[in-house]
């Protein structure tokens, strides 16, 4: 029994050599194993497409509405950092922003062309660009074949076997169908021509990119909702931290999608900043206007009763003359004048916050003179809270 359990004593000795041969006789489970791995990553590397990243800059600088002060010029005095930079970085970010970018650039509209192991997006790689009319409905969640023919010519292509289209509006955001007489649709066209179809409407518009005959490419439009949610992943931060200059970035697959994205984006932005700056000088002068309308017909009918005054009492002497009582009456008139303007812009102002809901187009008091700086304050901060 003792020799059963007789254990050779080898000193605490561990046979390297033993050991490397031992894992040597196993190689052909590892080459099997490697050739596996680098299979593996060579399929995920030529399949898969590369991701970019890019980047631009803006600078936000505040307008300062000097309306709010005694000068009623209406030159914007540009300078100075504000909320306006947090503003912006939340304006850009919001859905609203993403939406009004995906309908300027109509990127709803997907182009797709075969590679060499699938198809790929070719937005700003392709001869031409369908610009669709956003106010008609358009063939919806439908792949169009549009095929090189050479010489600017493009033969559309797309089955129906339903016998029915689609449609969807971008505009109105509403889906309806109609009937199609052919099981398969083919129509050539040029580049330049405008597509009058009953589910597409637009204009085939040409590009730079040079021309190949016999390529196909596949366009659909897709779901506007989703579209919307994917070009919401948009980054803005403040480059450096706490100055007014932002820095938006976006990745993707397409370097031509993010490069019309970020410029498209700041295009939009600077749009919406020079609309309400329009309206609200648009709205100061119709009030100005209205307002110079009301007194010149009070002062017209002053002015009358002037004439009329002195026309039945000619005779009668005043101390100082008559120059002296006009030009008195004149001040009075001016200071009821300027009363009654003030009155009538409390008046105005009533109305207005008890009946209006969008506060941010409310006329600065100081257009009819009125200084008082706690109405000055509130009436701005108004406008604030209501942007």
């Amino acid at each position: 029994m003792d020799e059963d359990f007789d254990i050779k004593d080898s000193g605490g000795f561990f046979d390297f050599k033993g050991f490397i041969f031992r894992v040597l006789s196993f190689w052909p489970l590892f080459v099997i194993c490697l050739a596996i791995a680098y299979g593996i990553a060579y399929y995920i590397n030529v399949r898969k497409q590369p991701i970019y990243r890019l980047t631009n800059k803006i600078s936000i600088k505040d307008d300062q509405n000097p309306l709010f002060t005694g000068n009623t010029s209406l030159i914007f005095n540009w300078g100075g950092t504000t909320d306006k930079v947090q503003t912006n970085i939340v304006l850009f970010k919001s859905r609203t922003h993403s939406e009004k970018v995906v309908s300027y650039l109509q990127y709803y509209i997907n182009y797709r062309a075969q590679g060499k192991y699938n198809r790929v997006d070719v937005y700003g790689k392709t001869p031409f660009k369908l610009h669709l009319d956003d106010r008609q409905p358009q063939l919806y969640n439908k792949q169009i074949t549009i095929k090189d023919l050479g010489e600017g010519r493009f033969e559309f292509s797309a089955p129906f076997e339903s016998g029915q289209a689609r449609l969807y509006n971008y505009t109105t955001h509403e889906s309806t169908r109609i009937p199609v007489e052919h099981s398969e649709f083919k129509k050539v066209y040029a580049l330049g021509d405008s597509i009058q179809l009953p589910f597409l409407k637009g204009v085939l518009q040409p590009t730079k990119v040079a021309a190949r005959k016999g390529k196909e490419y596949f366009v659909s439009l897709g779901n506007f909702n989703s579209t919307v949610r994917r070009y919401q992943g948009v980054s803005v931060v403040q480059n450096p931290r706490g100055s007014s200059i932002l820095e938006l970035g976006f990745s993707g697959t397409n370097k031509n999608v993010i490069v019309d994205f970020l410029n498209a984006s700041v295009k939009v932005r600077e749009q919406d900043q020079l609309e309400r700056k329009n309206l609200f000088a648009t709205n100061t002068i119709k009030f100005i206007d209205s307002s110079l309308a009301d007194r010149n017909a009070e002062f017209k009918e002053v002015l009358d009763e002037l004439n009329e005054f002195q026309t039945k009492n000619v005779d009668i002497t005043l101390e100082g003359g008559v120059a002296a009582a006009t030009e008195k009456l004149k001040q009075l008139d001016s200071q009821k004048e300027n009363i009654e303007k003030e009155l009538s812009y409390y008046d105005v102002l009533e109305e207005y916050l008890n009946n209006r809901k969008d506060y941010s187009s409310a006329q600065a008091p100081s257009i009819v003179g009125i200084n008082e700086s706690n109405i000055t304050r509130g009436i701005t901060r108004i406008i604030d809270l209501s942007i």
